[in-house]
């Protein structure tokens, strides 16, 4: 498949999809960033320990998203 093809195909999906679709490759981009992985192990251990995420942390992440669009 072409990145043609894949760019035809992605205008077809719903805006569910897209945003599915966006969080993958945005993962990918990130896979081997050290940096990127301890923060999420970070995060993850404060979750798990019932710490949540910060207020901040969450705009910050909304952020991200939105400069993605």
């Amino acid at each position: 498949m072409s990145l043609q093809d894949l760019k035809n195909a992605v205008v077809e999906l719903t805006p569910e999809e897209r945003f599915d679709l966006e969080a993958f490759l945005q993962h990918l981009a990130h896979k081997d960033d050290e940096a990127y992985l301890r923060e999420l192990d970070e995060a993850s251990e404060r979750i798990a320990a019932g710490k949540g995420v910060s207020l901040d942390e969450l705009r910050k992440m909304v952020a991200v998203l939105d400069q993605k669009r």
